[in-house]
């Protein structure tokens, strides 16, 4: 680990560290598990004001301004449109290092690689 500026927030958990307060009060709730932001609407809890809103435009609106022209399908969060556009492209961006195995999401490689022994990407 480098220099710790004046404005570098390390975690007390992992030792990673971010240099914006909110970044690191949002990280280290994801070691404790806290879910500090809670939606009016349904009262379900979420661990980042981020989630919150995107759950709040996904779920309480009517609103679907992401419209896919191949299928008509549409979104109301543009993550959600993008990972959909890759069903009809084909693009299988994130590849396992040790088997060329290709996936869709990032997290379906993390996950895959538990096979292989490992929590992420093969060094070489």
């Amino acid at each position: 680990m480098g220099y710790l500026g004046s404005h570098d927030y390390p975690c007390r958990f992992c030792g990673k560290v971010l240099s914006r307060k909110w970044s690191w009060l949002q990280h280290e709730a994801t070691h404790t598990g806290a879910l500090p932001h809670r939606c009016p609407v349904c009262e379900r809890s979420f661990g980042n004001t981020y989630r919150l809103n995107r759950h709040m435009q996904s779920s309480h609106t009517d609103e679907r301004p992401h419209r896919c022209d191949e299928c008509g399908a549409s979104f109301a969060v543009l993550a959600s449109f993008q990972r959909h556009l890759r069903t009809h492209t084909g693009e299988r961006a994130h590849v396992c290092a040790v088997c060329h195995k290709a996936f869709y999401e990032p997290y379906k490689l993390k996950r895959h690689m538990r096979v292989h022994g490992g929590k992420g990407h093969r060094k070489d």
